[in-house]
């Protein structure tokens, strides 16, 4: 069994934390967190069906503008909050998850369906008594 690590001088990796309570300090903990976005997701517009579309997702806006780096040229930011996103089944249990962490946010109105499509079947561009032109 190995002895627990001690700090030194040389130590690379200094301890954060003191100084993370000290920005986050007398600021309420929506402002630290961010701002959030329930909505459902739209189906993609390459497939028909709507598989996996079925909840809601909250996920959070970038709390700063991207900016180029200056060795690749990539663009990115220090903001990582903005690659969680998190499902729910109801947009109820959304709203719940987002007032319980204190977190700022806007939730949609849920998407309205098209309606009904009537599906088009080939067969009837050939069929009798069609009352529309079938040539070019």
């Amino acid at each position: 069994m190995t002895p627990a690590r001690s700090k030194t001088a040389n130590d690379p990796l200094p301890d954060l934390s003191p100084m993370i309570i000290k920005m986050m300090k007398g600021k309420p903990m929506s402002e630290t967190k961010g701002f959030a976005r329930i909505y459902q997701p739209a189906k993609s517009a390459m497939q028909s069906g709507r598989a996996g579309k079925a909840g809601w997702v909250l996920s959070f806006v970038p709390s700063e503008a991207q900016r180029a780096d200056q060795l690749v040229g990539w663009y990115g930011s220090a903001d990582t909050a903005k690659q969680v996103a998190l499902h729910f089944e109801t947009r109820d249990q959304a709203i719940a998850y987002a007032e319980a962490q204190g977190l700022r946010y806007e939730a949609e109105a849920p998407a309205k369906a098209a309606g009904d499509i009537k599906p088009k079947v080939y067969a009837d561009n050939f069929k009798f008594g069609r009352h529309e032109n079938w040539s070019h």
